[in-house]
């Protein structure tokens, strides 16, 4: 049964950039234009944090197994970086929207392996940030019943305390970011980022009612702690470049609050309806952008989102594909090749997979050596993920499918012989297979196509260890690094994918 209808209008985030309102309470932080934060050692208020809540994000979760070594990295760079998202306030079981600018000095310090060799195929960057927020309006129910509206204001402050010197600590918090030295390959962990600060909250102007309930200009909390967290990815799911953008997600407890009202005491209440722990924060960050080229950073920095209408499943089909030996001299080609996956319809980041297939099959396919041609057959049973990493000014995006391992079993010298091709083997564990990267360009204005498709980004793929071909293929060693083209990808029905 409908019981009623309601029409919901979702404003954006503020950009951290732009004006406040008329009457809005801010200060001077809250609007930051794109600046070079100062660098290690030449301010003692910005740099790695050494308070001991905060200088834990380094050490936990522990790096995998190995011998590992930190080092100072004179080329930390500075970026800004905006973002978009929001908290929610749990007792109210609300939210309230987020707009921020973050400015940082990437990479002062780097953990590697210790081993000459560095044969383990990881890494971490040491950075430090600070965050400025716009004050956010937002309406919730008071008490589950109340309509309240009030600007809230959170603010990252330095943390409780002070260091063996009796010195405050630095204003900033700290980021750890943890990477495959090689993305091509597997690694011992995913790639992830943990990041930890010290915020406080203010809340501003409040309506009860429609009736405005003054608080004065003292309202607040004292420090909290702020955990933030985003995964990267990995070999199998595709990998994000930090600078790219991501999606951090986090907690944090909020403080009973102090100072609140005019002629009257009216902290307890705001305490008893906001402040608690389980209040979850969700941000996008857009693309990083270099602090040395501030006249560059734009609107374009902003996190970017895609549109994917009208759903469901398509056939994606290119007439030809072919895989050639490194010397030329023997090859696999097939008539054409396809996927159909199934795409989600609706909005997203453009780093998130938005359809997913089971595999590809290959049509006509055939192996070509110096002694002659045989039938082969060319199959793919692995889970192909499609996302978008780049979207051009010009409309076009680069999409990418990612998972793909192939399968060519063929009769070769009266035995079975099977190639099975995939990414460059990781150099510590050779034995297990690691998918390719299918990358190609989808235009807005022609939705049917997906022009330019090559392997491995570089038009090359590299074949796996696993091979079942007692005499050999000529120049298809287990060693070798392959190229591979194919034809123009088509899509029925066609999916129209824009931005935003």
């Amino acid at each position: 049964m409908t019981l009623g209808r309601i029409l919901v209008r979702a404003d954006a985030a503020p950009s951290p950039r732009r004006s406040p309102r008329a009457g809005e309470n801010t200060t001077p932080a809250a609007d930051v234009d794109c600046r070079e934060i100062p660098a290690p050692g030449t301010d003692p208020d910005h740099a790695l944090n050494e308070h001991p809540y905060l200088w834990e994000v380094f050490r936990k979760p522990p790096p995998p197994p190995g011998r590992w070594e930190t080092f100072d990295a004179p080329r930390n760079l500075p970026y800004c970086i905006r973002a978009a998202g929001f908290a929610n306030v749990r007792k109210l079981g609300a939210a309230t929207p987020i707009g921020a600018q973050t400015l940082l000095r990437r990479g002062v310090k780097g953990m590697r392996n210790a081993d000459p060799e560095r044969s383990v195929n990881y890494s971490e960057q040491y950075s430090y940030f600070t965050t400025h927020a716009v004050p956010s309006t937002a309406s919730m129910l008071g008490f589950g019943f109340m309509p309240t509206r009030a600007v809230a204001h959170v603010e990252q402050v330095r943390p409780p305390g002070r260091d063996a010197n009796g010195r405050p600590y630095p204003v900033t918090g700290n980021l750890r970011n943890a990477v495959a030295t090689n993305g091509q390959i597997g690694s011992p962990r995913d790639d992830e980022a943990w990041g930890r600060s010290y915020v406080a909250m203010r809340v501003g102007d409040v309506d009860v009612n429609g009736v405005r309930l003054p608080l004065g200009t003292k309202c607040g909390t004292g420090p909290t702690p702020l955990k933030i967290y985003s995964f990267l990815g990995n070999v199998r799911t595709g990998r994000v470049f930090i600078t790219s953008g991501s999606t951090f997600t986090g907690e944090v407890t909020v403080p009973d609050f102090t100072g609140c009202g005019v002629g009257e005491d009216l902290s307890p209440l705001l305490t008893a309806s906001i402040s608690g722990s389980g209040n979850q924060v969700r941000l996008e960050t857009g693309r990083w952008c270099s602090a040395r080229n501030p006249q560059l950073c734009g609107e374009a920095d902003e996190p970017q989102t895609l549109t994917i209408s009208p759903g469901g499943r398509s056939t994606i089909t290119a007439k030809s594909f072919a895989i050639s030996s490194a010397d030329m001299t023997s090859s696999i080609t097939c008539d054409s090749w396809s996927l159909r996956p199934a795409f989600k319809a609706g909005r997203w980041q453009q780093r998130f997979f938005f359809a997913t297939a089971k595999g590809a099959s290959f049509q006509g396919c055939k192996l070509t050596t110096p002694s002659g041609e045989t039938p082969v057959k060319v199959s793919s049973d692995s889970t192909v993920n499609v996302s978008v990493n780049n979207v051009m000014t010009d409309g076009t995006m680069s999409v990418r499918f990612g998972g793909l391992v192939i399968s060519a079993v063929a009769t070769v010298d009266g035995r079975r012989c099977e190639l099975r091709f995939g990414n460059e083997p990781n150099f510590e564990d050779t034995e297990t297979e690691r998918p390719m990267e299918v990358f190609g360009s989808y235009l807005a204005s022609s939705p049917k196509d997906i022009q330019g498709v090559v392997f491995a980004g570089s038009g090359n793929i590299g074949i796996t260890p696993r091979t079942d071909c007692p005499s050999g293929v000529p120049g298809f060693g287990p060693e070798d690094y392959l190229p591979a083209t194919s034809g123009d990808l088509e899509m029925s029905p066609p999916q129209k994918i824009t931005s935003p």
